[in-house]
C-alpha cells in the first residue's frame, strides 16, 4: 500500500512539471505573436508615413485578449484587423480559422514583407497541423519574398525551418 502511495505522489509531481512545461511553452508563443504583430504594421507603413501606435496593434498576449466575433468573411475589417484576428485564433487554438484570416491577409496586401511573414505564419501552423507539404510550399514563397527583399537575415531564418519542415517530412 505505501508503494503506491509513493508511486501516486511521483505521478502527481510529473504532472505537475508538465504543466508548468506547456504554460512555459504557451506563453513564449504569444512572445512571439506579439512581436509579429508590430513588425508587420511597421512593415504596412509606406515611408514618409507616420504608423499608427502601438496600442492600435495590440497583440492577442497583450492584457486586453481581443474578441474574435467577426466571421473571416467579414469585408468591412481593416488587414491589420485580420492579422489581429488571425493571431486571437491561434492563441484559442482555431487553427483552420487562423488559416483563413492569414490567407485572406494574403490577398489584401501587397506589400511584400508583410507577405513574407504572412506565409511564414502559415507555414508555421501547417507543420502544427502536420501538413507538411503544403507548410512546404508556404515557406519556399517566403523564401523567395526574403530573397526579392535582400534580407539575409531572415533568408537563413527560413531556411532553417525550411530543413526543420523538409526533415520532418521525409520521417
Amino acid at each position: 500500500m505505501e508503494q503506491l502511495f509513493y508511486i501516486y505522489i511521483g505521478f502527481l509531481i510529473v504532472a505537475f512539471f508538465l504543466c508548468l512545461l506547456a504554460l512555459i511553452i504557451h506563453r513564449r508563443r504569444r512572445k512571439r505573436a506579439a512581436k509579429m504583430v508590430p513588425e508587420v504594421q511597421q512593415a504596412k507603413t509606406k515611408p514618409g508615413q507616420e504608423s499608427t501606435p502601438p496600442q492600435a496593434v495590440q497583440a492577442p498576449s497583450q492584457a486586453v485578449k481581443p474578441k474574435v466575433t467577426a466571421p473571416a468573411s467579414a469585408p468591412t475589417q481593416s488587414l491589420d484587423q485580420v492579422i489581429q484576428s488571425a493571431f486571437g485564433s491561434l492563441e484559442e487554438g482555431a487553427y483552420r480559422q487562423a488559416i483563413e484570416l492569414f490567407q485572406r491577409g494574403l490577398q489584401m496586401t501587397d506589400n511584400s514583407r508583410i507577405s513574407l511573414q504572412l506565409n511564414i505564419e502559415l507555414a508555421k501552423i501547417h507543420h502544427t497541423l502536420s501538413e507538411q507539404e503544403t507548410a512546404l510550399k508556404h515557406i519556399d514563397t517566403a523564401l523567395e519574398l526574403s530573397r526579392e527583399n535582400k534580407n539575409g537575415a531572415t533568408e537563413q531564418q527560413i531556411l532553417s525551418i525550411r530543413t526543420l519542415i523538409a526533415a520532418q517530412n521525409s520521417a
